[in-house]
């Protein structure tokens, strides 16, 4: 994903965004020309990156009061679940190659961004909103 696309999943919480765009500059590094070592290294610090990225923003849920923070642990959990689901693909199958792999790792990213964090993103933004009055 290019940075003028990302414009489009901005939140508007700085830290979440830039831990977005972190996670999504990991997938842009993947490009066919890397040996596999190097793809599954990029993987292994892109999960790391993300269950990180969990950590911070339940915890930002969790100050906010938001009041749909299980659903969005839950997609979470199920997002860990696929992460090592693809992870486990292209390490044992040749034709899952690194596109794929990165192609349904981008689409999972920008879906949760998209309609899970969105959800917060305005909630956080309201709540800011009241608590200046």
């Amino acid at each position: 994903m290019k940075i003028e696309s990302f414009k489009h999943y901005r939140l508007g919480l700085e830290e979440i965004d830039k831990q977005h765009w972190e996670l999504f500059e990991i997938l842009n590094k993947m490009t066919i020309s890397l040996p596999d070592s190097e793809i599954v290294e990029l993987a292994s610090t892109l999960n790391k990156l993300w269950f990180e990225h969990n950590i911070t923003e339940e915890s930002l849920m969790e100050e906010i009061n938001f009041p749909y923070i299980n659903a969005h642990k839950s997609s979470h959990e199920k997002m860990n679940i696929e992460f090592k689901k693809f992870m486990s693909k292209f390490e044992s199958d040749k034709k899952y190659t690194m596109e794929y792999y990165k192609e349904d790792l981008e689409k999972m990213m920008i879906n949760h961004v998209d309609i899970m964090d969105s959800q917060y993103g305005v909630w956080a933004k309201k709540v800011k909103h009241q608590s200046a009055s």
